[in-house]
């Protein structure tokens, strides 16, 4: 860290590439959509529990 004046280890290297990584997969993934909820047509009997 060239600011600060402090050496990170090989350790804190991999922590800061991991958590690079993890932000990079998260900023390309596509948003999550809602799937279509199916409401039951008239002519089709609801779901129900059976005892």
């Amino acid at each position: 860290m060239v600011v600060v004046g402090e050496r990170l280890s090989p350790l804190g290297w991999s922590g800061l590439g991991i958590i690079a990584a993890a932000l990079v997969v998260l900023a390309i993934a596509p948003a999550t959509t809602e799937l279509p909820v199916k409401v039951a047509a008239p002519s089709e009997p609801a779901l129900s529990p059976q005892s």
